[in-house]
């Protein structure tokens, strides 16, 4: 900006789509002005807003950003020109007359969104009755602001769902439909990204392939989940949950084929896993290894032979053996629990994930380092090891969580051929594009407008006094993408009443559309497309159910036990079938993971940790009797 003031360029320059009001974008689009021919291009500025709404309308106001650009540019919002050109047809519009349709729709919306200053503008609204004759129909005024006329509603519809999974089958669905007209094209706008992933997966059910335009956090997808989790299973000492969450991902294999590592982890999981916690590291899973083979060969139904299980323990704790020395180096770190430098544990980290990623003859590095996702986490992790040595020193925790927080700003786009008629969009990326059918998805609170984040170093007087932009302009910017997405001829609005147990609030921009509507008695004009809830119920709803009869076995009388517990006599008259896999079936219920030690273990524990104790000092307590105890006890 300051060169063009010094030295205007010679050629004409045009501002195009800027609506950002920082004081670099300010003074920028000033200095445009300043040169010869220089012009500024405002998209969507309301030239029909009455001026009293223009003065006093604050910043959560969708015109509030030209607002503030005119004032920066000293010119006065009557001196904009509207940029003439082609006119534009909407494809495929619904309505008879679409620029009827459009122009009562602009003062739908504006109504919509009156400042709090004028809102006594809402108390002389009604619904403009339809003329009896063509020759009224002609002499009805063309504008008047007092009339809500039903045409605003001509291709806009409302869909509200009860579930986020009812919504997204609802939104794919409506994509779907799109495609039945040859050239129709239709866009998912919406700032729920898990929204978007739900649209998109749905889609895949008729093998349409639609990425989200956002893209997914390096975090989220496969190689950065898969990172992630190789850190928590060290960093947890391989606690079952985190152990399991990385042995059971798509990329660990150790080296084996699939089929083996897979038979291998779950005959662990089965034995050790389930009830309480093993000691911590490899040493703890195979202590619990060796316990758990020890009562397998007591069990009177056992049909293996000593030497088998002896077998059998020894591969399994031969397969604990090359985890731990795939990744020893980084859980040494991680359990020293004592600050090391960041690019050691980085390196150790990268070791372990390629060498758990091996198959067959196949390198770990081949299989992780590929894709959209792998291509980006290898440049990730090279940025990272460059700017390693300037991190300060950081414990196992500490480093998995820098990690993370590093993926999660780290966006992966997909380089797959986008659809060429059906798009999953942010609204920013919205603004640069266009479709014959707009959805906007997820409209209820924190959503549309988005929640804008606090700022924990400047107060809201310092931003104002700094010229900086306002946490409340983020509101005026959401609104203004709403009116604009909401302007499209055929447009779908969309929200779901529930998001998992919690009831969800609809969105501002929704709810003073509604109150407008009501006021002006066109409440039920608007269109409800109660027809995609239907299909969508359909869809989940089997054609035919064929009721079978409840189980009744009847095991052979030599099957049969002999004698039941007086606690069994009740089961077997209220429920047989549990008496059956109880005492015929032999199935007895497998505990949770890393579960709590019940009751009777905790004093079978207690029991052993004393009898160690007297069992060491038989004549004398030693002096530090409590820390010794104690230490038994955790052994």
């Amino acid at each position: 900006a300051a060169h063009w003031q010094m030295s205007p360029p010679k050629k004409p320059v045009i501002a195009v789509g800027f609506s950002a009001t920082d004081p670099s974008t300010l003074s920028l689009l000033k200095a445009v002005m300043g040169t010869p021919g220089g012009a500024v291009v405002l998209p969507g500025v309301d030239l029909g807003l009455d001026d009293k709404s223009w003065d006093v309308m604050t910043s959560v106001h969708p015109q509030y950003a030209f607002k503030k650009i005119l004032a920066a540019l000293e010119a006065p919002r009557k001196d904009i020109k509207i940029l003439e050109g082609a006119p534009s047809v909407p494809q495929h519009a619904r309505a008879n007359n679409p620029e009827l349709t459009a122009r009562e729709r602009q003062k739908l919306l504006r109504e919509a969104m009156r400042p709090a200053g004028t809102a006594e503008g809402w108390s002389h609204l009604k619904a403009h009755k339809k003329p009896q004759s063509r020759v009224a129909q002609l002499s009805a005024p063309a504008n008047d602001d007092k009339t809500i006329s039903a045409a605003a509603l001509n291709g806009m519809d409302l869909v509200t769902c009860g579930s986020p999974q009812e919504e997204a089958s609802v939104i794919a669905l409506k994509m779907r439909e799109t495609l039945e007209v040859s050239g129709r094209t239709a866009m998912l706008v919406t700032a729920d990204r898990s929204l978007a992933r739900r649209v998109s997966a749905r889609l895949k059910y008729w093998d349409i392939h639609v990425d989200d335009g956002a893209g997914s956090s390096l975090a989220d997808t496969s190689a950065g989940v898969y990172l992630l989790a190789a850190a928590h299973m060290a960093t947890e000492e391989w606690s079952p949950v985190p152990l399991l969450e990385a042995l059971k991902h798509p990329l660990a294999t150790l080296g084996e084929s699939k089929a083996d590592f897979r038979e291998k982890l779950a005959a662990i999981e089965d034995m050790v896993l389930h009830g309480p916690r093993p000691g911590p590291g490899a040493a703890g899973i195979k202590n619990m290894l060796a316990a758990a083979f020890n009562r397998q060969s007591r069990r009177p139904d056992q049909k293996l032979t000593a030497e088998e299980l002896a077998a059998k323990q020894a591969d399994l704790a031969a397969f604990v053996d090359r985890i731990e020395a795939a990744g020893k180096p980084f859980f040494d770190m991680a359990a020293a629990d004592k600050p090391q430098p960041f690019a050691q544990y980085l390196d150790a980290h990268i070791r372990f994930a390629e060498a758990l990623a091996a198959e067959g003859k196949k390198k770990g590095a081949d299989r992780i380092w590929r894709g959209d996702d792998g291509v980006k986490a290898a440049r990730f992790l090279t940025q990272l090891k460059d700017a390693a040595a300037r991190l300060p020193d950081v414990t196992g925790r500490d480093y998995v969580d820098v990690l993370q927080g590093l993926m999660r700003d780290v966006t992966v786009q997909p380089t797959s051929r986008p659809h060429p008629q059906l798009k999953i969009v942010t609204p920013e990326q919205a603004e640069l594009q266009k479709a014959d059918v707009v959805i906007i998805g997820g409209i209820n609170d924190d959503v549309w407008p988005r929640k804008s984040a606090e700022n924990p170093w400047l107060s809201p007087d310092m931003i104002k006094k700094l010229g900086l932009r306002e946490a409340e302009e983020s509101i005026g910017r959401g609104a203004q993408q709403f009116v604009q997405m909401a302007s499209n001829p055929n447009v779908l609005l969309s929200r779901s009443v529930r998001s998992g147990d919690a009831p969800t609030v609809s969105s501002p921009f929704l709810t003073r559309l509604m109150m407008v509507l009501k006021g002006a008695g066109l409440e039920d004009a608007i269109q409800s497309r109660d027809q995609l809830r239907d299909i969508h119920a359909a869809m989940h709803t089997p054609a035919e159910v064929t009721p079978i009869d409840p189980p009744a076995p009847t095991p052979p009388v030599a099957a049969r036990p002999k004698k039941l517990p007086v606690t069994a006599v009740e089961s077997l008259m209220r429920d047989p079938y549990t008496v059956y896999a109880k005492y015929v079936l032999k199935l007895r219920p497998r505990d949770p993971l890393d579960a709590s030690p019940s009751v009777s273990e905790k004093g079978t524990f207690t029991h052993d940790a004393l009898d160690a104790f007297v069992k060491k000092f038989p004549d004398k307590l030693p002096d530090n009797a409590v820390e010794e105890l104690l230490k038994i006890g955790e052994e």
